[in-house]
């Protein structure tokens, strides 16, 4: 087994644990018709004092045309926006995430971590892509991740983003 076959069945048997654990959790939230040029941003967020360390394991970013994907560490929140409810993985858990999602805040700073291309298409060319942070990003408390999607196409287009991670 090569060295990145074993450290992707590695990480796979962590988050596989966590989420029998019921300690993963996924959230996602799609725009509809972004207006060209129009940017998008969903920030990720362990609250100072959560108790817990995050491991974000998959961030992927969805459009339907040309676009710029911008991923920030640590940004200034002026105004927070709105919530979306993260879900555990595991069904048959009470467990709630204690890591905060949220859209359409106002926020400023932070340093770039990741500024990639996603390639987009149309109609049976449609494609999306997947960001890779990485084997996992280690979010302490008292931090937050934003991506930020801004349309390229020249047209409205559709834009999701889905993120996952597991607390510890």
């Amino acid at each position: 087994m090569s060295y990145w076959a074993f450290r992707t069945a590695l990480r796979d048997s962590y988050l596989t644990r966590r989420i029998f654990e019921g300690k993963a959790f996924i959230a996602s939230h799609r725009f509809e018709a972004v207006d060209a040029e129009g940017t998008v941003q969903v920030l990720f967020s362990n609250p100072s004092e959560s108790g817990i360390i995050a491991h974000l394991i998959a961030l992927e970013v969805y459009t339907g045309g040309l676009a710029y994907v911008d991923v920030l560490r640590n940004v200034a929140v002026s105004t927070s926006g709105t919530s979306v409810d993260p879900l555990n993985l595991n069904m048959a858990s009470n467990n709630s995430a204690k890591c905060e999602v949220e859209y359409g805040g106002s926020y400023s700073g932070g340093v770039t971590a990741l500024s990639v291309i996603v390639p987009g298409g149309t109609l049976v060319r449609a494609i999306g892509s997947v960001i890779d942070v990485g084997e996992e990003v280690i979010v302490p408390e008292g931090q937050n991740i934003l991506t930020s999607v801004t349309n390229k196409a020249g047209t409205a287009i559709d834009i999701a983003i889905k993120i996952i991670w597991w607390e510890e």
